[in-house]
């Protein structure tokens, strides 16, 4: 809440809504962002973000080339892509996402949605196709998903790579999800679990902090 008063999003949330009742600003554009603040919201509100974007989307499609009037602009059909893919992969909704992409695909240049389109493919079965979706994440020509999230695609990749018994593969994924600091974290685990295996033989009291910190180390 704090946040959000921070930024103002609530009035900016009015303002559109006053916007669209009115048919000079009534466009794509406008419907875009109502649909985003609703996305951004502390709650949610997926269907009705949903419907938004969706609507945005297939009134650029079809006046984009003839828009009715001086003041109509159309929505970012890329992030609007995204934006809906995202919604249907948070409702687990993973055939509505297959059956969409390649509508969307002409559209898409974000790393994301082809994140989303991957996973929804290994969330049904679809292995070998899930394989070369999430493959295109590391596309250059494509946007980079957000640095903190970048890893997301390799996990998905190692799993397939061990379900098929690919050596090569395996290693690879896994090599690339390795980081310097595992290595200290390691050590530190080692060290601890004396103190874990000390309370196992009874040689700490059970209620001992130490034991229960190496418990949870």
């Amino acid at each position: 809440p704090q946040q959000i008063a921070k930024h103002q999003k609530i009035q900016r949330l009015k303002l559109l809504e006053k916007s669209l009742k009115s048919p000079e600003y009534n466009t794509p554009y406008i419907h875009y962002h109502y649909g985003f603040l609703l996305f951004c919201r502390v709650t949610p509100d997926f269907d009705r973000a949903l419907a938004e974007f969706e609507y945005s989307f297939d009134e650029t499609c079809t006046h984009r080339a003839n828009p009715p009037s001086a003041t109509w602009f159309g929505a970012p059909l890329d992030s609007v892509s995204v934006y809906i893919l995202d919604i249907l992969y948070q409702q687990k909704r993973f055939h509505d996402i297959i059956k969409r992409f390649s509508q969307y695909k002409p559209f898409i240049h974000h790393r994301e949605a082809y994140y989303i389109y991957g996973q929804s493919l290994f969330e049904t079965g679809q292995q070998d196709e899930a394989f070369s979706a999430l493959h295109q994440c590391y596309e250059p020509s494509l946007i980079e998903i957000k640095p903190q999230e970048a890893w997301r695609p390799l996990v998905t990749l190692l799993q397939l790579a061990i379900q098929k018994e690919d050596t090569f593969a395996t290693i690879s994924y896994g090599y690339q999800l390795m980081h310097w600091f595992l290595i200290p974290v390691a050590l530190c685990g080692i060290v601890i679990t004396v103190d874990a295996v000390r309370w196992f033989r009874g040689e700490l009291d059970v209620f001992d902090p130490i034991g229960i910190v190496g418990l949870f180390g």
